[in-house]
C-alpha cells in the first residue's frame, strides 16, 4: 500500500524557540481542508457558502456552494474561539455564525469575518446553562445540541436537559420550554431545531418524532413514530425547513432523509444505507439553502452530500479522516531500526506504518477485543528484533506482534493493567509499561513474566507524589543502560528509574517556565542520551540532558508548522529526526536538525517488496442528475480517481435512427479520492438538433469518452455508457 509522501519539508520558523533547534519540518496527515471526522453540523451562510463542523477536527470548515474548500475557523480547546466537539451551526440574517461547542456547554458567536463576538453558557441545568452530554468525546456519544436563528432569537436544543432554550442574539433573555417525557410538548434528548414561518420544529430524538411549537414554546403539532416505514423515524437527529414550508428530517438510524409537507404530511424519502453517492450512513445534520438545495452531513461516510428538494443528487464532497495516511487523534509514535515510522491512530483503532520518506506502507488493526485487535491504542515500542509492543488502552492490555504484524502474546492477563498508555523495551528486551490507571510502572520479561511493579502508593493503585510514586504516568522510555524515564503526567515531572526500579532522579513542577511542565505526556531519548518531553498542555517539546538539565525547547499553541495543540507522543529515529504526534491537530510533525549525528539505520527486517509497476488510475464516473439534460443544456459528471490524476472527458449522445451529437471535452486535475464535477455543455445548435431527434422519446443513450493520466504518466482510456432522461 503506497500513498502520497509527507508534505515537503519547509524551512523552520521555530515558534517558541530562539535560536531555532531544527532546520526543517514536514507534515504527515491532513488537518482539515476537506477532511472530515464524523461531520454532524452543516449550515449555509447568507452568501451561499457552506459551513461544516465535525466531532474530531475541532474546526469549522468553509466551502463554496460547489464544495471547494475556502478556509477554516478555530482549533481544539476551551479558550474563547476554540472548540471541542461541535453539535450545531447556524447563521443570522447579518451573516454572523453561531456555533454549539458541545464539549464546553456553550454557544460561540462569530462575525462574518470570523472574529469572536461573544460566548455564553456553562454546564448545568439552570436556564441559560446547557447539558449536551459527553460533547462528542467518543464515537459512541456524539456531540449534542442543535441551533437555529430567526429574527431576534436564537433557539438551542439543550439535549440532555430535554428542553429548548431561546435567547436574544447576544445570549441574553434566556427562556426555556420542555420536560422529559413522551407526551405532547415533552422531549427526550432533542437534537435538531429549525425555525420557519413563525414555528419552531424540533427533532425529538428518543421519541422518534418531529414536534412543532410556536416561538414562545406553545405546542402545536407532531408527526412520526418509531419505525422504518414511510413517515416513521428512528432517532431523528436534525430538521430543516425550506421556503415553501417543506420539512426535511435526518432520519439517523434509518440512514435516509424524509420530507414532510407544511401540514406535517409525509411526502417522500431518499437515501438508504451505504457508501455510494446518494446513499447515507447515520446522517446527523442537514440544512436547506435559499434555492431549496438540501445539504446533508453524511456522518459515517465523512462527506457532505447536496440534493435537490426532491432528493436528486447534485454533488458530494469530503475525504475521510480514516482514509489511508490520515489520523484521528494520533498518540504514540515509534521508529524501527531501519527508520520506518509507526503511528497509533487511537480513535480509528489502528496502527499506520510509513517508510522514512513518509509513504504509507500499511495499516494494522482492526478494532475489537480479540487477539491482535485494538481498542484505542496509545503507546508503541519496537524492540531491536523489530517486534512491536502496543498499549491497547481500552482493552487494558499490551499486545506483542512479530515484525510482520502477527500476534505473539499479550501482557496484562487477568486484566492486571488499567488503561495502560506507555511502553518501552530496553536493551535486554525487557518491557516497561506505564500502567496509567493503576498509577504505577510495571516491568515484564520478554516472555511476559512480570518482574516488578513500581510506584503505586497503595495496593489499591492510588496515586502518590512522593519519590518513586506516580500519578497517571503517561509514557516511558529507556536508555542503553536499562534505566527508565517516566513521564509522571499528573505530577508534572519526569522520574528516572534504575533497571531495578530505584529512583535515580526527578525533575519538573507545574508551570510554563523552562524545565517546568503541565501534564507531560510523551517521552523519548535520542542516540546521544538527551531526553525529549512532550509538554502537552503547554503545547511544546522540551529537551534535557540525561541528568535533567534543560537544553532547549520549541512549540506553542497553534496549527502552523512547529506549533501544536495537545501533543502526546514523540520518538527519535536512526537518522536523527524527531517525530511528534500533534494530537488535536490530527497530524504528525517531523523535525530534521541541521547537524544530526551520523545515521545508524539498519536494513529493514524483511526485504522491501519491489515498487509496484506503473499503473493507470482507477476512475469512477457517475452523473449528478440523470434527468433534465435538455433543461440544463448539458451533463454534469461526478469523477473520482484513486490517485491524483488529470482527466479529459467528453460525450456523445446517440438517438437510435438519428444523428450523433457530441459534447466538447473538458479537462480537470483531481486530487486522490476527492470527487470533481465536470460540466459538459450542449451548444445551442446541438440542443435544437437533440430536441428534434428525440421526438417523443424519454431516454437518451450517452457514451462518455476520454482518458485519465496518473502521477506515473500511465493513461487509462475511458468509455462509459449511461442512459439519461430528457
Amino acid at each position: 500500500m503506497l500513498t502520497t509522501p509527507a508534505a515537503p519539508a519547509v524551512a523552520a520558523t521555530c515558534p517558541g524557540a530562539n535560536p531555532c533547534p531544527y532546520s526543517t519540518v514536514s507534515i504527515l496527515g491532513q488537518r482539515a481542508e476537506g477532511v472530515f471526522r464524523f461531520p454532524q453540523a452543516v449550515a449555509v451562510s447568507p452568501n451561499g457558502d457552506v459551513y461544516v463542523a465535525d466531532q474530531f477536527s475541532f474546526v469549522v470548515q468553509r466551502f463554496s456552494s460547489t464544495g471547494a474548500f475556502i478556509s477554516e475557523l478555530g482549533s481544539e480547546g476551551s479558550g474563547r474561539g476554540s472548540f471541542g466537539g461541535i453539535g450545531g451551526l447556524a447563521f443570522d440574517g447579518a451573516g454572523n455564525l453561531y456555533v454549539v461547542d458541545s464539549a464546553h456547554a456553550r454557544i460561540e458567536k462569530f462575525s462574518p469575518a470570523g472574529e469572536l463576538i461573544t460566548t455564553w453558557g456553562s454546564a448545568g441545568s439552570a436556564v441559560g446553562q446547557f447539558d449536551f452530554g459527553a460533547g462528542g468525546r467518543t464515537n459512541a456519544d456524539p456531540a449534542g445540541g442543535g441551533i437555529a436563528v430567526s429574527g431576534d432569537f436564537v433557539f438551542v436544543a439543550d439535549t440532555r436537559n430535554d428542553r429548548i432554550q431561546r435567547f436574544g442574539l447576544d445570549g441574553s433573555g434566556a427562556m426555556a420550554w420542555g420536560s422529559r417525557g413522551s407526551g405532547p410538548g415533552q422531549l427526550a434528548h432533542p437534537e435538531g431545531v429549525a425555525v420557519a414561518h413563525g414555528s419552531v420544529y424540533v427533532a425529538d430524538d428518543d421519541n422518534h418524532r418531529i414536534e412543532r411549537f410556536s416561538t414562545d414554546g406553545t405546542f402545536q403539532a407532531q408527526t412520526g413514530s418509531k419505525g422504518s416505514g414511510p413517515g416513521q423515524l428512528a432517532f431523528p437527529y436534525d430538521v430543516a425547513v425550506d421556503g415553501a414550508g417543506n420539512i426535511y428530517v435526518a432520519d439517523n438510524n434509518n440512514h435516509r432523509i424524509e420530507r414532510f409537507g407544511a401540514d406535517l404530511s409525509y411526502q417522500g424519502q431518499w437515501g438508504g444505507f451505504g457508501p455510494q453517492p446518494g446513499q447515507l450512513e447515520y446522517p446527523r445534520g442537514l440544512t436547506v439553502d435559499g434555492s431549496g438545495n438540501v445539504y446533508v452531513a453524511d456522518t459515517a461516510n465523512n462527506r457532505i452530500q447536496q440534493f435537490a428538494g426532491d432528493g436528486g443528487l447534485v454533488r458530494y464532497w469530503g475525504q475521510s479522516g480514516r482514509s489511508p495516511g490520515n489520523f484521528t487523534a494520533p498518540h504514540g509514535v515509534a521508529t524501527d531500526p531501519s527508520g520506518s515510522l509507526y503511528v497509533a491512530d487511537s480513535i480509528d483503532n489502528r496502527l499506520e506504518i510509513f517508510d522514512p520518506a513518509g509513504l504509507l506502507q500499511g495499516t494494522r488493526g482492526p478494532g475489537g477485543t480479540s487477539a491482535g485487535a485494538l481498542s484505542y491504542p496509545l503507546g508503541l515500542s519496537i524492540a531491536p528484533d523489530f517486534s512491536l509492543y502496543v498499549t491497547d488502552r481500552d482493552n487494558s492490555r499490551v499486545q506483542h506482534f512479530d515484525p510482520n504484524g502477527a500476534f505473539l502474546n499479550r501482557l496484562g492477563a487477568s486484566r492486571n493493567l488499567d488503561a495502560p498508555a506507555g511502553v518501552s523495551t530496553d536493551a535486554a528486551g525487557r518491557v516497561w509499561v506505564a500502567d496509567t490507571g493503576d498509577n504505577r510502572v510495571l516491568l515484564f520479561a520478554p516472555d511476559g513474566t512480570r518482574l516488578g511493579a513500581f510506584g503505586a502508593r497503595g495496593a489499591d493503585g492510588s496515586a502518590g507524589s512522593g519519590p518513586g510514586q506516580f500519578n497517571r504516568p503517561g509514557s516511558v522510555a529507556t536508555d542503553p543502560a536499562g534505566n527508565a524515564y517516566v513521564a509522571d503526567t499528573a505530577n508534572d515531572r519526569v522520574q528516572e528509574l534504575s533497571p531495578t526500579g530505584a529512583v535515580l532522579r526527578s525533575w519538573g513542577t507545574r508551570g510554563t517556565a523552562d524545565g517546568r511542565f503541565h501534564s507531560p505526556e510523551g517521552i523519548a531519548l535520542d542516540r546521544s542520551g538527551d531526553v525529549y518531553v512532550v509538554d502537552r498542555v503547554n503545547h511544546r517539546v522540551q529537551v534535557f540532558d540525561s541528568q535533567g538539565h534543560f537544553l532547549f525547547k520549541w512549540g506553542g499553541r497553534g496549527s502552523g508548522d512547529g506549533q501544536f495543540v495537545n501533543p502526546t507522543g514523540i520518538t527519535a529515529d536512526c537518522r536523527g529526526s524527531v517525530y511528534v504526534s500533534d494530537t488535536a491537530n490530527n497530524r504528525i510533525q517531523r523535525f530534521s536538525f541541521a547537524s544530526p549525528p551520523p545515521p545508524a539505520c539498519v536494513a529493514p527486517h524483511t526485504k522491501a517488496p519491489p515498487p509496484p509497476a506503473p499503473r493507470a488510475p482507477t476512475v469512477r464516473i457517475s452523473v449528478a442528475r440523470r434527468a433534465g439534460i435538455l433543461a440544463r443544456r448539458g451533463i454534469t459528471l461526478v469523477v473520482t480517481c484513486d490517485e491524483p490524476c488529470r482527466v479529459r472527458l467528453g460525450a456523445r449522445l446517440t438517438v437510435p435512427g438519428s444523428r450523433t451529437i457530441r459534447l466538447a471535452a473538458v479537462r480537470r486535475t483531481l486530487p486522490a479520492g476527492i470527487a470533481g464535477h465536470l460540466r459538459l455543455r450542449l451548444r445551442f445548435s446541438g440542443l435544437t438538433a437533440l430536441r428534434r431527434a428525440l421526438g417523443s422519446r424519454r431516454t437518451i443513450p450517452v457514451t462518455v469518452l476520454g482518458r485519465a493520466v496518473g502521477p506515473t504518466g500511465v493513461a487509462r482510456t475511458i468509455t462509459r455508457r449511461l442512459t439519461l432522461r430528457r
